[in-house]
């Protein structure tokens, strides 16, 4: 696996400066970034600066609504920035029941051929409440993973949110192997907590996630977190972490 960073973690600084702030990541080492959103500014002169930075956009969380109404765009511009791994990134509270999942299903049903014709592979990334069992027992993470095509939907396991919905990353990773080309590498979420520990550097069994994302055939160990005091700090003790750790 390589290390990447999830731009969310700095989205403070690309909300400002997202060519310096690719800059500056490009300056730490990482040599992958996760998209989330294009910040202060477009897909053209992001690519610009990701190839003067030494960086790849290897993949971009992009809202269900645009792949659901905007796809064509959403591939153009995902085509720009050089990315191959196209992730719906969660779903809004009011989406989070039987209709919001079966509409998750459907469109990665929908655009994952779509996808795959466009060079691309669709995925989904999990949160907590995909792991809270339905009205038949089963949890709606699973139901996405069965209900689409191994070959053509990729799932992103996010271990920090596995972890807080109380399951174990590891065995989720074992669980899918070979639809798990990233996984974040998020420490567990503690309510009202902001200063967690640097990714990699907390309590999760980092060595043992690592270990099962090779097994699976991961490309990317993604650094994220969701709310950080510094984010560049972070990012750069993320990226020690991270490196020490896949190695």
């Amino acid at each position: 696996m390589q290390v990447a960073i999830q731009l969310y973690t700095v989205r403070d600084k690309t909300a400002e400066d997202m060519i310096g702030t690719l800059a500056k990541l490009g300056a730490i080492g990482y040599r992958a970034v996760e998209f989330a959103g294009y910040g202060s500014s477009e897909p053209k002169a992001i690519r610009e600066a990701l190839d003067q930075a030494g960086i790849s956009g290897v993949a971009a969380h992009v809202a269900l609504a645009r792949i659901d109404d905007e796809f064509d765009t959403v591939v153009d511009e995902m085509h720009i920035i050089g990315a191959k791994h196209l992730i719906i990134p969660w779903l809004p509270p009011d989406q989070r029941n039987k209709a919001g999942f079966d509409h998750v299903i459907a469109t990665l049903n929908k655009r994952a051929p779509e996808a795959r014709d466009a060079g691309l592979r669709i995925g989904y990334h999990n949160h907590d409440f995909e792991f809270i069992k339905d009205e038949n027992g089963i949890f709606p993470f699973d139901r996405i993973a069965n209900s689409t095509d191994p070959s053509l939907v990729s799932l992103e396991v996010d271990a920090g949110w596995v972890k807080y919905a109380g399951q174990d990353p590891v065995a989720v990773i074992e669980q899918y192997a070979g639809r798990v080309p990233l996984i974040h590498a998020k420490e567990e979420q503690i309510d009202g907590v902001e200063d967690l520990p640097a990714p990699g550097s907390g309590p999760l069994p980092w060595k043992a996630i690592v270990a099962a994302g090779n097994a699976a055939g991961a490309e990317y160990l993604i650094a994220e977190d969701d709310r950080p005091l510094d984010s560049m700090k972070t990012a750069a003790a993320a990226f020690e972490n991270l490196t020490r750790l896949v190695s």
